[in-house]
């Protein structure tokens, strides 16, 4: 005979079982909501952060880390928002003044570097305690476009004058990096090239009267108070002597540059010299910013503080700048045509000539020369950086 079983127990059991599972589900249900409200106010919480810090100090018009200025609130105007010029004009404008921006550069220049393995942040290397922004590539159409400015001054302006043409090139730092190290141009290629494109003077070469060191840690520029060789190798190619004596003043000590405002890659730091002679007093500087001769200095250190310090050396670049020295041979004087690098190198060519004015092409037409200057019998420099040659649209 056949035993009964009985089956309540196990009926009893799974009921157990089921309101268990009920009771982990439900706890399972509310860890969940929980987590939700939690990413919700994290979410909304940084969300505000943001927002707070735009409102307390997105309103600004400058980038002081970038040296540029910000983009401004776009005009509501009916065509530029139906053309959608509008909503690009708000994206740029949205971005830049995005809150703690500064901040956020910086944990992108890092996690580029650390995280990611990055050898270079947007372009930016840090090499023996240099930042270098690397030069990829030659751009030969901007060395024809160089080339032929230059040409046309040279054919329109000086034709017919007794000016004495030369030709020099700055070489920027990615230059002394070996070749291929970190993917850097053919810089050799670029001084063949360029000398090729321009035939019209002699030329002097600076390349071996310079070295890395020569040039700011966290700035593209050489150092002033490093560039009496470059400067010497000028001054004897153009039959002039410089000044006797310089004493080395400090304009600001902790002196960050461009490139170190664009990325927290490890650096060497800087300090921001200039070279001093006591005949500089008597010169007189003379700026054309607006048109106007306006009396100005060979070192504004007031700019030491501003955005871009490296704007001590003769206020900064401008369309035309003049410089009297009445020490010099009267019979002696000197056009340069030049980038920011001449601004440096300017006050220490100046001292072998009576009137040295330095003309930025990137600010003053070079149509418009014929209108300004008296060319006769200077020497005339044409002295610019191989960053800017290889970027020369900018050019006028």
């Amino acid at each position: 005979m056949k035993k009964r079983i009985d089956s309540k127990p196990a009926r009893s059991l799974s009921k157990g079982t089921k309101i268990a599972k009920l009771e982990t589900e439900r706890t399972q249900d509310e860890a969940s909501r929980k987590r939700s409200i939690l990413t919700s106010v994290l979410f909304f919480g940084v969300l505000g952060c943001f927002l707070a810090g735009t409102l307390l100090f997105g309103n600004t018009d400058l980038s002081y880390s970038e040296r540029r200025k910000l983009a401004p609130f776009p005009k509501l105007e009916a065509k530029a928002i139906l053309s959608g010029q509008w909503q690009e004009e708000f994206e740029d404008f949205a971005t830049d003044h995005v809150g703690f921006r500064e901040q956020l550069l910086k944990i992108k220049s890092l996690s580029s570097r650390y995280v990611f393995g990055n050898l270079d942040d947007d372009g930016i290397i840090s090499h023996d305690k240099h930042l270098i922004q690397v030069e990829r590539e030659i751009h030969e159409d901007s060395l024809d476009y160089a080339a032929g400015i230059f040409a046309d001054i040279v054919q329109k302006d000086l034709a017919g004058t007794s000016c004495k043409v030369y030709l020099s090139i700055i070489p920027d730092k990615s230059y002394f990096l070996k070749k291929d190290e970190y993917l850097n141009m053919d810089y050799e290629a670029f001084f063949e090239q360029a000398k090729e494109k321009m035939e019209f003077g002699n030329w002097i070469d600076l390349r071996n009267t310079l070295q890395l060191d020569d040039y700011y840690y966290t700035d593209p520029h050489w150092r002033q108070e490093k560039i009496l060789d470059a400067a010497t190798r000028l001054a004897d190619s153009m039959g002039v002597r410089l000044l006797d004596a310089y004493t080395v003043k400090t304009a600001l000590n902790d002196f960050i540059g461009q490139t170190g405002g664009r990325t927290m890659l490890p650096s060497g730091s800087d300090t921001l010299r200039c070279l001093w002679n006591e005949e500089m007093k008597d010169w007189t500087v003379r700026r054309y910013d607006t048109g106007k001769p306006e009396v100005s200095a060979i070192y504004d250190l007031d700019k030491a503080q501003g955005m871009d310090p490296y704007q001590i050396f003769l206020g900064g670049s401008s369309g035309m700048i003049e410089i009297d020295n009445p020490h010099a041979d009267p019979n002696r004087q000197l056009i340069v045509f030049s980038d920011s690098y001449g601004s440096s190198m300017v006050p220490l060519l100046a001292g072998g000539y009576s009137k040295t004015t330095l003309i930025d092409l990137r600010n003053l037409p070079h149509w418009r020369l014929k209108s300004l200057i008296d060319f006769k019998d200077q020497d005339v420099l044409f002295l610019y950086s191989t960053s800017v040659l290889n970027a020369s649209q900018s050019m006028k």
